[in-house]
């Protein structure tokens, strides 16, 4: 593919990207692009977004070379999906000591960005993909339940304690910090939420300035979406609280934020064991 084609290819994108997001509020779209972030969250909030521009129904995406480690071949004719490549200039930094003596370091440097191609699984043929085996050959209850300890244990493992409550005065989670509140007894998917909101308001608490308190609960309930919606569940009333704390403010404002607290709790619920 040309230069000026694959760029061509990238702005349309970009564009399309700009009038969805701008669009997005607690609604379909919006539930949409939390999900792109959930299958996606491997990838930059940013890519993820044009991944789901460019290719709606993709569920799970990789280079060419790399689906070819995992035994798949992408079809003859398929067309890749364009996405933003960081690219990377070392350079050597050199400093003298106490004691006169010269030390070198290499650095990398982000210089800007390229065009890169990855494709949908439906775009490939090969061997099956296993799922972990946690994960695997369970009925949906066990599955929630296998969720559930290994986000407690994930959680734990964070630093943080969770305590079972009789009663919140009608609340189903608190953060306090180190601390985490939830109902005794809970095994409901919203107590999953619960706890996956919650642990974002303790990550939340770490960084250097504090958010205001409606940016916080967007930012929590989305993030319990997009954690679980990358294992496949949903509770479409987590819209309308993001829509309760939203405040008018465009979704695409706190979508940087969103991949960043999901991408760690994955990572966290998946090292878990």
């Amino acid at each position: 593919m040309s230069e000026s084609k694959s760029k061509s290819k990238l702005d349309e994108a970009l564009t399309r990207l700009a009038e969805l997001v701008d669009a997005a509020a607690a609604s379909e779209e919006m539930r949409r692009y939390l999900k792109a972030v959930a299958l996606f969250h491997e990838y930059s909030w940013f890519n993820a977004l044009l991944i789901a521009c460019q290719y709606p129904n993709a569920t799970r995406v990789a280079g060419y070379k790399t689906w070819q480690k995992l035994g798949r071949q992408v079809r003859k004719g398929e067309r890749g999906i364009v996405i933003a490549a960081p690219v990377f200039s070392k350079t050597t930094i050199v400093k003298e000591n106490e004691m006169g003596e010269k030390d070198e370091t290499e650095i990398e440097r982000l210089v800007g960005f390229r065009d890169a191609y990855v494709f949908d699984i439906s775009q490939t043929e090969g061997e099956d993909l296993s799922e972990p085996q946690w994960w695997a050959n369970r009925p949906a209850d066990e599955r929630l339940l296998a969720l559930k300890a290994r986000l407690l244990d994930a959680i734990q493992k964070d630093g943080i304690k969770v305590v079972a409550l009789d009663d919140m005065g009608g609340a189903r989670g608190v953060s306090i910090g180190g601390v985490i509140g939830v109902l005794d007894g809970d095994n409901s998917v919203g107590a999953l939420s619960t706890l996956i909101h919650e642990w974002t308001h303790e990550l939340q608490r770490r960084e250097t300035v504090r958010p205001e308190r409606n940016v916080r609960e967007v930012e929590a309930e989305a993030t319990a979406y997009v954690v679980l919606a990358h294992y496949g569940v949903e509770l479409p009333e987590n819209g309308n609280y993001i829509a309760l704390w939203q405040d008018d403010q465009p979704i695409s404002k706190f979508f940087k934020s969103i991949s960043k607290y999901a991408r760690y709790i994955l990572e966290k619920i998946e090292a878990s064991d």
